[in-house]
């Protein structure tokens, strides 16, 4: 059947994208509100091809417009069908000191984030965390519509999923001026929720 029928993909990917470009829009306005204090720069990406075998990710991973040096990947993929207020939060162990201050925001959220230590899921990030650099990933979890037609977009949870961006950007905001670099820790497997 592959190929006989169209997948909207609404949740996967399109909230994520669509996720991506919100948190783009709030950071920068942040950025210009916080005007000469130091935080770091932020590079916003869409990769493609991820279920032919994560290409796009693969190919900019292994061609940075930047050396990586103290860099954090921060990944979305399905936000879009939170269901009981829950959102997974992965990868929090991934650096040094980093699940700390991710708990925290965590806790600050009307979200119950079921927070995992490794990153898990066969996603973007992976191409990242083979080398080396720490990762998050946002994802409100598999369903029965994954891959298939039925995929659309009447089925997004809009208030989760723009309380996920909310999430994010906040997640996203303390990165860009934590004091600390992101030193690479491998994960210990596990589940922590808040």
């Amino acid at each position: 059947n592959r190929g006989k029928w169209v997948h909207p993909g609404a949740d996967d990917n399109a909230s994520g994208s669509a996720g991506v470009l919100m948190i783009a829009e709030k950071m920068a306005a942040e950025y210009k509100r916080m005007g000469d204090k130091p935080r770091r720069s932020v590079l916003f990406m869409g990769f493609s091809a991820e279920e032919s075998g994560l290409n796009g990710s693969r190919f900019y991973a292994d061609n940075p417009l930047k050396d990586y040096k103290n860099v954090l990947m921060i990944n979305f993929d399905m936000i879009g069908r939170v269901r009981n207020n829950s959102i997974g939060v992965s990868g929090v162990g991934t650096a040094k000191g980093m699940q700390e201050w991710v708990t925290k925001i965590c806790n600050d959220s009307p979200l119950t984030a079921n927070i995992r230590a490794s990153s898990g899921g066969g996603s973007d990030h992976l191409n990242f965390l083979r080398k080396g650099i720490p990762v998050l990933m946002g994802h409100s979890g598999q369903h029965p519509d994954y891959h298939t037609e039925n995929d659309v977009s009447d089925k997004i949870n809009r208030v989760g999923a723009a309380q996920v961006a909310n999430l994010f950007t906040q997640i996203g905001l303390h990165a860009a001026v934590w004091d600390s670099s992101f030193e690479f820790v491998q994960p210990q497997r596990g589940r922590r929720r808040r």
